[in-house]
């Protein structure tokens, strides 16, 4: 079977232990999985080994994420963004650990298997920001969830990600802002206290002003 562009094997059982009837009726449950952006062979392993070892869920691979990655290397402001967008923030008792806020990716995934999330719920999550006025946090809570799933893969945890082929809902533009003339006079009149070191570009933005 084909999912998100790559082949993968699917052993759907051994007859006589899975007859004709059943191994037909799994074949179809495989490939409406797939259409809907599920790994089958995941599900068939959670399954398989029952509670004593349940598919990380959702939160638990945001708070794993932000403790192992985000918070070791981005910047402050960045990872406790990250955090409450994947509904966690610091506790104040303890802000080396995470508590979670009731919000964000974590609550509207709530109890959730990493396996069970769909593109499908990527894309509602992702209209739901829009809808609500916040088109550019949509843009940034995909493309955190983009990092954590390939975070995860790449900690060899059995997923895969949802987000493949959901694009952004806005573009992101770069807020271009040139200073006037009378600007840029400003500033280098204020920095001319110490003139050995700006005197040869104050000179250039003097020249660069006069002949403007």
């Amino acid at each position: 079977m084909t999912l998100n562009g790559k082949t993968r094997k699917y052993t759907i059982g051994a007859f006589p232990k899975v007859d004709l009837v059943n191994a037909r009726k799994l074949a179809r449950d495989a490939v409406t999985a797939v259409g809907e952006g599920r790994d089958p062979g995941v599900e068939k392993k959670a399954t398989r080994h029952g509670s004593a070892t349940a598919p990380t869920t959702i939160g638990d691979l945001a708070e794993r994420f932000l403790q192992r990655y985000a918070r070791r290397h981005t910047r402050e402001r960045t990872w406790r963004e990250t955090a409450r967008i994947l509904g966690f923030k610091p506790d104040p008792t303890d802000p080396e650990k995470l508590i979670r806020t009731g919000d964000g990716v974590a609550s509207t995934w709530k109890g959730k298997a990493i396996a069970e999330i769909r593109r499908a719920d990527v894309v509602e999550l992702i209209n739901q920001i829009v809808d609500r006025g916040s088109p550019k946090m949509a843009n940034r809570t995909l493309a955190w969830l983009r990092k954590m799933f390939a975070w995860a893969a790449s900690q060899d945890i059995e997923t895969l990600d949802p987000c493949v082929g959901v694009k952004s809902p806005v573009p992101e533009t770069e807020r271009d802002r040139v200073l006037s003339d009378g600007e840029l006079k400003s500033i280098w009149g204020g920095l001319r206290q110490d003139w050995s070191t700006v005197r040869p570009i104050d000179k250039a933005i003097d020249s660069h002003c006069t002949a403007t």
